[in-house]
């Protein structure tokens, strides 16, 4: 790592750092916390479902992806299809917000389809969200082993072995079609 390297991770984690202090004071109910009182502007909004949908998966495979010998643009599927989506929630679920009418996706459900689907929902989501994060946190203990490494090059070489064999692994299991782990 070069220290513009470290400049560009240090600033990024100071700017995140101010920003949540910017905010944290004007946040006193529940529902300042789900829709920021009504007053958050659209980039923020914008630029919060981004940050939400990006993952350490898709920040690092997808240059990888694109790049490696044999590489194709395949993944841009992905990118449409979060383009496609951002249009819809513009669309249908924003402006239910700005009128009050809406505090969380699951509110909607129960009122739309009952408080059964509202549950099923949220079960699913919890069950997903717990899987993809475990999986997450793995590929970003790769890529910290990996950081490690780098700046320690006499570290010991089985727990570089280890976070090679589970990188194997993780590919092992996308290429047998045991899910989709992205």
């Amino acid at each position: 790592m070069q220290t513009l390297d470290l400049i560009i991770i240090f600033g990024y984690l100071i700017g995140v750092t101010l920003f949540g202090i910017w905010f944290a004071p004007k946040q006193e109910t529940t529902e300042d916390y789900f829709v920021g009182d009504r007053s958050v502007p659209w980039w923020a909004i914008a630029a919060s479902i981004v940050a939400t949908e990006t993952s350490t998966i898709t920040f690092i495979s997808v240059p990888g992806i694109a790049f490696a010998k044999g590489g194709n643009f395949q993944f841009l599927q992905l990118v449409f299809g979060y383009m496609l989506g951002r249009i819809v929630i513009s669309l249908l679920f924003i402006p239910m917000y700005f009128r009050g009418e809406l505090q969380t996706v699951y509110q909607l459900l129960g009122e739309r389809f009952g408080s059964k689907v509202k549950m099923l929902a949220s079960a699913l989501f919890v069950v997903m969200r717990n899987i993809a994060d475990g999986i997450r946190l793995l590929l970003t203990a790769i890529v910290l082993a990996a950081v490690y490494v780098a700046f320690q090059p006499n570290a010991d070489h089985c727990f570089d072995n280890f976070t090679r064999r589970d990188y194997d692994n993780f590919h092992l299991l996308r290429r047998n079609g045991s899910g989709d782990l992205g």
